[in-house]
């Protein structure tokens, strides 16, 4: 059974952008052409009066054309990866705190020997003749020992657009999947623009895969939710003055239970016995906002602890959980003014 696919933009888009980072492509401006074909043209290059492709595979016709095609499109997988594997260096050389090291001469040899085993029996003759012609013209080594690091392009720009063109289009297709599994957002009720920004932004974290991003801002947008909707005056919040915030944002959601704003119940909101422990949000029930606020909080002090509570896609859950908490705090309910 074929997988599904939620973004075939996705798979096209990967194919045309390989095609652009091996040179695979000719513009005329009014169109481009992609892919492994021979492009000639008459007239303009940026208004041709006719464009001709050269399809067919056998345009290498001898032994020899097709070894040195074959041995061409190697060397240029080899540079693309060089390039992929500096590109990735520089991004990550200005958004982490890690510092690695970049493609050396010693791992592009280690790339070539496995691109060498796998060459056909001609492409492998045909290099050691160049070798040998090579060393015949010039028998003396080419000395390049203070070369720490191979670089096949220095265009920093160039480098960061390969780096993060490459990186959106791997993300497209969860991204596109992520968003499917969200309804459309009905409220009767108009945030305010900090409830509507944090609402925005934890989207974005989590269609682009930032589950502690996602975490963090679920929990601004019940902390300025729930007093928001629930306690719009300070009154509970007066009276509570000298209690935690983890307190507060409990009694707040005992009101909206006791209102019926928000359905069912939450056993360790209802607990009395404790009321000073730290709470784990895992002893909340799922779309209770308090647990998921202590989740929030769990993301920013101990990430290593958030990491195993809700790995892979499990901050899908606080977003779904979110959502629902916020749509019924945004609901009218019968008697109360929209605002």
């Amino acid at each position: 059974m074929a997988k599904k696919t939620f973004s075939h933009r996705a798979e096209i888009l990967k194919r045309v952008l390989d095609w652009v980072n091996h040179g695979q492509y000719c513009d005329f401006g009014r169109f481009m052409v992609f892919g492994k074909v021979g492009v000639s043209w008459e007239g303009d290059k940026e208004d041709p009066e006719d464009v001709y492709l050269d399809l067919e595979d056998s345009v290498w016709k001898t032994e020899e054309s097709k070894a040195s095609a074959e041995i061409m499109e190697v060397c240029s997988q080899l540079e693309a990866d060089v390039d992929r594997d500096n590109a990735r260096l520089h991004a990550k050389q200005r958004t982490s705190l890690t510092i690695e090291q970049g493609p050396t001469t010693e791992s592009f040899i280690g790339r070539w020997q496995t691109a060498w085993e796998n060459l056909s029996p001609q492409a492998k003759t045909l290099l050691r003749k160049g070798r040998e012609r090579a060393l015949e013209e010039n028998p003396e080594p080419i000395e390049n020992a203070d070369q720490e690091k191979v670089t096949a392009r220095d265009d920093l720009s160039e480098l960061l657009d390969w780096h993060y063109s490459e990186e959106v289009l791997a993300k497209l297709e969860e991204i596109v999947r992520r968003a499917s599994l969200l309804d459309v957002v009905e409220t009767a009720k108009i945030p305010s623009e900090s409830v509507e920004k944090y609402f925005e932004e934890a989207h974005r974290c989590f269609l682009y895969g930032f589950p502690i991003a996602t975490a963090v801002l679920c929990r601004a947008v019940l902390e300025a939710v729930l007093p928001e909707t629930l306690d719009p005056t300070n009154k509970i919040r007066n009276e509570m003055k000298d209690s935690t915030q983890t307190r507060y944002y409990k009694k707040l959601t005992l009101e909206a239970r006791k209102r019926r704003t928000l359905k069912g119940d939450c056993e360790y909101c209802k607990s009395e016995e404790q009321p000073y422990r730290v709470w784990n949000a895992k002893d909340h029930s799922p779309d209770c906002p308090v647990g998921i606020i202590q989740a929030g909080n769990e993301a920013i002090h101990d990430v290593k602890q958030f990491k195993e509570k809700y790995p892979g896609d499990k901050a899908e859950e606080l977003l779904l959980n979110t959502r629902k908490v916020l749509i019924a705090l945004l609901t009218k309910q019968k008697g109360e003014q929209c605002s």
